[in-house]
């Protein structure tokens, strides 16, 4: 008690004393990391992807149009994974077949070609589940990045080999299986080129890809955008981009 009396007693003595300066504020705590939502991205592109190659699936891939003269009506052709299906529509008159590929003769390219075709489509369709289980883990956490990018790499060369294998080849395999069937080249319409027109004795001729094809390329981009998102995500210790 008499030590405490006397350092007060002291410092009232010497009133030019400086006091102590006071602490410094405390640093407020940082705001929490911005949570990254580009593995939600991911899997909403990947669902895209899953989409449109699965409805490519059920289209027809290529199709060949024939505008009768004097615009009386139209024969179309449409080439799907299931066969050809023909369709005529002349003067009021509409009639329509389906063959299976099974059952079209000398044919052998162009069905192989699009057997292919629709085993790159369905390999493609499930590297973009495996791309959007990928998406659904970097959501819970980023250290399966490896996997998702390896998913994504997978579902981009499958989706992109479809369309452009079936653009490459299409008019070579029907080139194949008209001179087998005919006996000579043909040198003009479907079998030399992938689109194009020509005016014939029926009418204007038109042919190039149809609805599936365009889903199966929509399907690539969508998984393309999909991979890019994977690769953005950061690894563990490493500050996401906010997206």
């Amino acid at each position: 008690m008499r030590l405490v009396e006397g350092i007060l007693s002291n410092a009232l003595a010497a009133p030019g004393m400086p006091m102590p300066p006071p602490p410094p504020p405390m640093a407020p705590p940082p705001p929490p990391a911005k949570k990254s939502k580009l593995p939600l991205l991911v899997t909403v592109f990947a669902v895209l992807g899953v989409v449109f190659m699965g409805i490519s699936l059920a289209m027809p891939w290529y199709v060949v149009k024939t505008e009768a003269t004097g615009g009386i009506g139209t024969i179309e052709g449409t080439y799907s994974f299931s066969g050809i299906d023909s369709k005529i529509d002349i003067a009021g008159q509409s009639l329509s077949n389906h063959t299976a590929w099974g059952d079209v003769k000398n044919a052998d390219k162009t069905k192989g070609l699009y057997s292919l075709t629709q085993i790159m489509v369905i390999l493609g369709l499930v590297m973009c589940i495996l791309l959007l289980v990928g998406g659904v883990m970097l959501m819970k956490g980023p250290d399966k990045k490896k996997l998702a990018v390896l998913f994504g790499v997978l579902a981009l060369v499958f989706s992109l080999l479809a369309p452009v294998l079936f653009m490459a080849m299409h008019p070579g395999a029907l080139k194949e299986d008209s001179k087998a069937a005919s006996g000579s080249e043909p040198t003009a319409g479907p079998p030399t080129s992938f689109t194009g027109s020509m005016d014939s004795i029926l009418g204007k001729v038109t042919w190039g890809p149809g609805t599936g094809w365009i889903m199966g390329l929509l399907g690539f981009i969508f998984a393309l955008l999909g991979f890019i998102l994977v690769l953005l995500v950061k690894k563990p210790g490493v500050a996401a981009p906010a997206a």
